[in-house]
């Protein structure tokens, strides 16, 4: 699914590493090792300038989402005199649910974020989550058409140098 996808989108499948790690099951019961996350986050990295992950809200509470978040702080704290200088650590932002679901609405709010993405087309955002067959059940066919992040993407910076 994901090479799938990664297709769809134009961009080159040789920059995806997908990982399968027996203590990393995806599952709305299952806890993620944080540990685990951290390591494979900073193995990963090679030459990269910023890393992007989940707030601690894991924008639908999704303990698999939060789990990473955690163990990308914990790879910061971790590593942080390593990092480069002009390396840059990025949270989406969660909203509550009423501004989660306002769609092209929540565009007031959303643009004053110091990091404000907008998608060009919304429906490509559909079309890239029907390559994500088994996600795409029908809550999230919902999600995708109302949601603010289909349409607007907020990034917070991650404080990890104090």
């Amino acid at each position: 699914e994901m090479s799938h996808l990664v297709e769809h989108l134009g961009l080159d499948v040789s920059n995806l590493t997908m990982i399968d790690h027996r203590l990393l099951q995806d599952g709305m019961h299952v806890q993620w090792d944080v540990q685990t996350i951290a390591d494979l986050v900073y193995s990963n990295l090679a030459d990269a300038s910023v890393v992007v992950t989940f707030d601690n809200q894991g924008v639908s509470g999704h303990p698999n989402h939060i789990a990473v978040h955690h163990g990308v702080r914990m790879m910061l704290d971790q590593h942080k005199s390593e990092l480069p200088a002009e390396f840059k650590a990025l949270q989406l932002e969660s909203t509550n649910i009423i501004r989660k679901y306002l769609g092209p609405l929540d565009f007031p709010l959303s643009s004053l974020a110091s990091y404000f993405f907008v998608n060009s087309s919304p429906p490509d955002c559909y079309r890239a989550m029907r390559c994500h067959h088994s996600q795409f059940v029908w809550y999230r066919r919902l999600f995708v058409i109302f949601s603010r992040y289909a349409y607007y993407n907020t990034l917070t910076t991650i404080d990890f140098r104090s």
